[in-house]
């Protein structure tokens, strides 16, 4: 009787995390992470942002808060306050950006 009850809660908390990996949509296919991968980058050059590792680098070491304003990245070598904006929106970074 106990083994049954110990393997039904097993088995209940297998089928959760089995919806919630069936619910992420962050899984794509190969060809698709390829090409958003290539336009990602072209669309860096175009907007002349620098590499997204060194911005979250030097945001991490910089803003102690939760919240990160668009001149906290523009800071962090944009050519102009609109181009961090657009990297925030690219990069879904709107729910820890705020105007100041």
């Amino acid at each position: 009787l106990m083994l049954n009850f110990l393997l039904a809660i097993v088995v209940e908390g297998y089928m959760r995390v089995r919806e919630d990996i069936e619910k992420n949509e962050s899984e794509r296919e190969f060809t698709q992470d390829v090409v958003l991968t290539i336009y990602a980058w072209f669309k860096g050059k175009i907007q002349r942002w620098p590499d997204k590792r060194e911005v979250a680098y030097r945001l991490r070491h910089c803003v102690a808060s939760g919240r990160i304003t668009p001149a906290h990245i523009w800071l962090q070598g944009f050519p102009c306050v609109q181009s961090s904006k657009m990297f925030a929106h690219y990069f879904a970074m709107e729910e820890i950006c705020a105007d100041p």
